[in-house]
């Protein structure tokens, strides 16, 4: 079902891993490419807890695709996101 929505072919790796002291509710990897996604399930609307987490889950499992699946993403998590991305593309 995610799969379709997000038009890629996901394998699950594990769920609830350890990074540091959080643990990602999703790990799984692209099927084609074997590329690593982290997929986080938040209930309620985006916060600037979750963002800092799933910063962590990708960068500790050096992952290249993220979801998060929230109720409500909040315009300022947005820009902030963004933001992030402008400085990665940049270095």
């Amino acid at each position: 079902m995610l799969s379709d929505e997000i038009g890629i072919d996901i394998t699950l790796v594990q769920t609830e891993v350890s990074v540091g002291k959080f643990n990602v509710d999703i790990l799984a990897e692209e099927e084609n490419t074997g590329r690593k996604i982290v997929i986080e399930n938040q209930l309620e609307s985006t916060d600037h807890d979750h963002l800092g987490k799933i910063i962590t889950y990708a960068s500790g499992f050096d992952a290249e695709i993220i979801v998060w699946i929230v109720k409500v993403y909040e315009t300022s998590i947005s820009k902030q996101w963004t933001g992030l991305m402008n400085i990665q593309t940049q270095t």
